[in-house]
């Protein structure tokens, strides 16, 4: 609001080219983090990392193995399900589902979701040395400390992409400023979100489409974005409770990252295909920061 008012009023192509800047910063702050990329050796942000990562031991390699391959087993399997049933679910369903996926309510045989641990949403102590230096800058400004998206919430609302999406909203409100640019963040999207060499851990598939859609939209989930279309029965069959752990990691706090946390989602991959799913959380990350930012101008506009 205030960067449209006045003689110093961005003009719309200003305020989206923004947007795009930042979330394009942030999804790039979570690959730098989920990828184990270090800052330099004698900084306080890499102390403060190699740290917590000598604190994290990893389990056995028998108890690894058996827990990986029952994953990998029960997705292959979970995958091949989804590409032959065809049977739907009401948008009311899906809903319900949507609202009790972080508490482990949707059915899974395995574990439930994570539930957000005492103290996460506390600053680390990397961004209270950050925060101290901005403070000496500007006494006023006051830290933003994370918090879990509450579906229940009587502050603000589910996200329905149905109703305000990227294909049919947010992809022609960019397109109608810098179309150049628009069709860049979409390829961007679409190519994330559709490749696959059909393979798991060096496994043949027939698709990975059902685990790569879970990924995407269960980062969407954990940022309050629901679709409609999108059965999230499946999510607790086709993620482990440590990936989804590491998703929202990923997505929510990235900061928080240490380099053992993509050895222990819970499933066996292979590195590249771990980049992989570092690249969908990030782009799904991304594609909703965007979402918001982009309904929220298009608002203001019509309501001014």
């Amino acid at each position: 609001k205030k960067g449209n008012s006045g003689d110093a009023a961005w003009s719309t192509a200003e305020i989206i080219n923004a947007m795009l800047i930042l979330s394009t910063i942030h999804s790039l702050a979570s690959l730098v983090y989920a990828l184990g990329i270090y800052p330099e050796t004698d900084s306080v942000f890499a102390l403060e990392m190699n740290d917590n990562s000598n604190k994290t031991n990893a389990p056995s390699v028998s108890r690894t193995e058996t827990n990986q391959q029952k994953w990998n087993d029960a997705i292959r399997k979970t995958m091949q399900d989804v590409v032959n049933d065809e049977n739907s679910v009401t948008p009311e369903e899906q809903a319900k589902y949507f609202a009790n996926i972080t508490a482990g309510e949707s059915g899974s045989e395995f574990e439930s979701t994570p539930t957000v641990p005492e103290g996460e949403n506390q600053l680390s102590a990397t961004a209270m040395e950050l925060f101290s230096f901005i403070r000496r800058l500007k006494p006023e400004v006051t830290p933003i400390v994370y918090v879990d998206f509450d579906v229940k919430s009587n502050d603000y609302h589910v996200f329905r992409a149905q109703e305000w999406s990227w294909a049919e909203n947010g992809y022609k409100t960019v397109h109608h400023v810098l179309p150049e640019t628009a069709n860049t963040v979409d390829e961007e999207f679409r190519y994330i979100f559709s490749m696959t060499d059909s393979q798991m851990n060096g496994i043949q598939t027939s698709t990975t489409a059902p685990f790569r859609h879970a990924i995407w939209y269960y980062t969407h989930r954990v940022l309050g974005v629901l679709h409609d279309d999108y059965n999230y029965q499946l999510l607790n069959k086709l993620l482990p409770r440590k990936l989804k752990s590491f998703v929202k990691l990923v997505a929510c706090t990235p900061e928080k990252l240490d380099r053992n946390k993509v050895h222990e989602i819970d499933i066996d991959l292979q590195p590249h295909e771990c980049v992989h799913v570092i690249l969908l959380i990030i782009e799904a990350r991304k594609q909703a920061e965007l979402l918001y930012g982009l309904r929220a101008m298009m608002k203001f506009k019509m309501q001014s």
